[in-house]
């Protein structure tokens, strides 16, 4: 397999993990590369049986993950697919045209060989390697995004490495084959929900002004705690955890049960017995379903 170079080190906190907050393009993109290398080393290790291996995503096998990660790294480079229309009514998991979108391609390749899929992986993630260190290396500048218009780099990159993460986590899940809780692309997708909350706290849940929450990830891998208040203006944001004695609602939670919530792969009714939820009953009976923040 072709694989990007490593990049430069990351640093870590004590206790914390890994500083990528302020991540530049190039540490960005190292944590991307080590997100595809780990989601295609993963798939390299499978029998015939592991890759057919239905997961928690409605309709997809770990085989159909492996195939979305490709392509929308190749709608990123541009290249096009051949015209493919899916045959709909074998496909009820599909129901919004996001899904349609997300589905052609996945199901282009359900006819294609293990060993075609893992090539086109090789090859389509050598060639954006080159493309990303090749293109705009500024946090702010603008490009392409893989649903058309265009987004900062830092947002496109970190949205990319999530996706990659997420996906990873899904299969192992599937497969029961856990791994990689602690990994840079384990806390860039931390970063993502963290930075969620405030919208979460603040647009989903409604929650009232003055109304704070804190959630607390107690690991394997990923530990935090980050806290969200509502100003008197309605506008949620994170403050100090200091900040706040007793927040209104508290949730504590182990990190596999976070992306699982994150994500939207359990509903979640499915985690109560496993989350510590206090505070306000209402409020926290709105938050847990309003944590799914990916399509």
């Amino acid at each position: 397999m072709t694989t990007p170079a490593a990049g430069p080190p990351l640093t870590p906190l004590p206790g914390t993990g890994l500083r990528l907050d302020d991540a530049d393009v190039p540490t960005l993109v190292a944590v991307w590369a080590g997100s595809a290398a780990a989601m295609r080393d993963l798939a390299a290790d499978l029998d015939d049986a592991q890759w057919r291996t239905s997961t928690e995503l409605p309709g997809w096998t770990v085989r159909d993950l492996v195939a979305h990660g490709t392509a929308i790294e190749r709608t990123l480079l541009g290249w096009a697919d051949p015209a493919h229309e899916p045959d709909w009514t074998s496909l009820p998991h599909v129901t919004s045209d996001f899904g349609r979108f997300t589905e052609v391609p996945v199901d282009l390749r359900r006819s294609w060989t293990r060993d075609a899929v893992l090539a086109e992986w090789d090859e389509t993630f050598a060639a954006r390697a080159e493309a990303l260190a090749d293109g705009p290396q500024g946090l702010d500048d603008e490009v392409p995004g893989p649903f058309g218009g265009t987004m900062a780099m830092r947002r496109l990159l970190r949205m990319r490495i999530f996706d990659l993460w997420a996906h990873e986590q899904d299969a192992r899940r599937a497969l029961d084959l856990p791994g990689g809780l602690d990994s840079p692309g384990a806390w860039v997708s931390a970063g993502q929900i963290a930075s969620a909350l405030p919208y979460v706290w603040g647009k989903v849940v409604g929650a009232p002004p003055g109304a704070t929450v804190a959630v607390r990830v107690t690991g394997p891998g990923v530990l935090l705690v980050q806290t969200v208040a509502v100003g008197p203006d309605g506008r949620a944001a994170r403050v100090a955890d200091a900040a706040v004695a007793q927040p209104t609602v508290g949730l504590t939670c182990s990190w596999p049960d976070l992306v699982a919530l994150g994500c939207g792969r359990v509903g979640p009714a499915s985690l109560r017995g496993s989350l510590d939820l206090t505070g306000d009953p209402d409020l926290g009976d709105r938050l847990l379903p309003a944590l799914a923040i990916t399509p």
